[in-house]
C-alpha cells in the first residue's frame, strides 16, 4: 500500500485530477491519501514553532511503514530511480508513507532521521505536490508494464 499524508485542504478541480489518477493506479496498488487540517498560524507567527511540531508529530502518527518526507532538501530522483523505490518497497510487501508538509513545512528537527525526497528545489503547494506525487507513482507502475504512457 502506498499512503500519502498531506496537511491541508486540496481544492476540488485538484482533487478530480488527483482522484483520477489513483484510480488509474488501483489495479497495480493500493493508494491511500490522508488528510490532516492545518493548524491556523497567528497574525503575529508567534505559534510558528508549535504549528510546525504540532503538524509533523500529527503527520508522523499517521504514516506506517517506510515513512518519506518531500523535502525540497531531499534527493531528487529520477522517474526510473522512483519507480524502483515503489516497487522494491512492494515486493517485499512494505508500506511507503509519501509525507507532505503544510504552507509552512516541517519541523525540520524532528524529520532529521527520516528519508527525504525533492521534485526540485522549488516551493510547490501542498495540492500541487500531492498530484505530481499521485502522477509520478502511476507513472512508475505504467513503466513497469512497458507501457507507451512513459514515452
Amino acid at each position: 500500500m502506498i499512503k500519502i499524508i498531506e496537511t491541508g485542504k486540496i481544492p476540488k478541480e485538484y482533487q478530480v485530477i488527483i482522484d483520477d489518477f489513483i484510480k488509474k493506479t488501483s489495479p497495480y496498488e493500493k493508494v491511500q491519501i490522508v488528510s490532516l487540517k492545518e493548524i491556523k498560524l497567528k497574525k503575529d507567527e508567534s505559534n510558528l514553532n508549535e504549528k510546525l511540531r504540532d503538524e509533523t508529530q500529527k503527520a508522523i502518527e499517521s504514516a506506517s511503514g517506510r515513512i518519506i518526507f518531500l523535502d525540497a532538501n531531499g534527493k531528487n530522483p529520477d522517474s526510473e530511480e522512483f519507480k524502483n523505490e515503489i516497487i522494491k518497497s512492494k515486493n517485499i510487501g512494505e508500506t511507503i508513507s509519501f509525507v507532505i508538509g503544510g504552507s509552512y513545512g516541517f519541523d525540520h528537527n524532528m524529520i532529521k532521521s527520516y528519508e527525504k525526497i525533492s521534485f526540485g528545489r522549488m516551493t510547490l503547494l501542498h495540492h500541487m505536490t500531492t498530484l505530481i506525487l499521485t502522477e509520478a507513482i502511476y507513472r512508475s507502475f505504467k513503466m513497469t508494464q512497458n507501457s507507451n504512457y512513459n514515452k
